[in-house]
């Protein structure tokens, strides 16, 4: 994981606040932003460019689960990072676009070193060994295809 390969991302949440802000995190990064949803039903699966990695969100596990299973079910081998929302009753954020843009840190090299090596499939362990880090303090939700 030394050098960075451009890696295509699919944001999927239904906070669309938190996937603008999202994306603008991720484009500070050398990763392609492929396509951002709040719905797995608006993924243009036909037209995505390889097998990408999908951020999706939930707000609540069993939402988060739907939309997991969904994406498995057009994509079987798509690798999925996912979290649901723990707001209460996934209330939206009543603070600006702007807001959230300047609260959240563009990412640091660590925190693109990771994300790439979940992109590329390798397991957390490897990532962490790689990176020098502990396992259980680099612990790393995900499903994979294989």
């Amino acid at each position: 994981m030394s050098e960075m390969a451009c890696s295509s991302i699919v944001i999927v949440h239904p906070s669309r606040l938190f996937s603008e802000a999202l994306a603008d995190v991720v484009n500070t990064a050398p990763l392609k932003l492929e396509h951002v949803a709040t719905d797995v039903d608006c993924i243009p699966f036909g037209m995505l460019s390889r097998i990408p990695l999908f951020i999706v969100g939930g707000r609540t596990p069993s939402h988060l689960a739907d939309n997991v299973r969904s994406i498995k079910e057009c994509l079987c081998c798509s690798r999925i990072v996912g979290a649901h929302d723990h707001r209460r009753n996934g209330a939206e954020s009543t603070i600006s676009p702007e807001e959230v843009k300047r609260r959240l840190p563009a990412l640091s090299m660590r925190q693109t070193a990771i994300l790439q090596g979940l992109i590329d499939g390798t397991p957390n362990k490897m990532i962490a060994q790689q990176l020098k880090l502990s396992e259980g303090h680099s612990q790393i939700t995900r499903q994979s295809g294989a």
